[in-house]
């Protein structure tokens, strides 16, 4: 995610939602084509810009992902 977002690991607050953090729509697209690659996790992009807490999204996606 802090790739994408183009931000070192260390200010992604994990208590503010995505789009608090830079995240637009076509940042929403490009992390979700990365969830989907590289983790099987398949995201909408309107939840990526959601109001969920990223720490929240995090270990929603980590459970879905089994």
């Amino acid at each position: 995610m802090a790739t994408v977002l183009d931000i070192s690991a260390s200010r992604l607050d994990r208590r503010r939602p995505l789009r608090g953090l830079g995240l637009d729509s076509l940042l929403a697209t490009e992390l979700r084509v990365r969830l989907q690659g590289e983790l099987g996790i398949d995201v909408t992009a309107k939840r990526l810009l959601g109001d969920e807490p990223l720490g929240e999204l995090v270990i929603s996606l980590m459970r879905q992902r089994g």
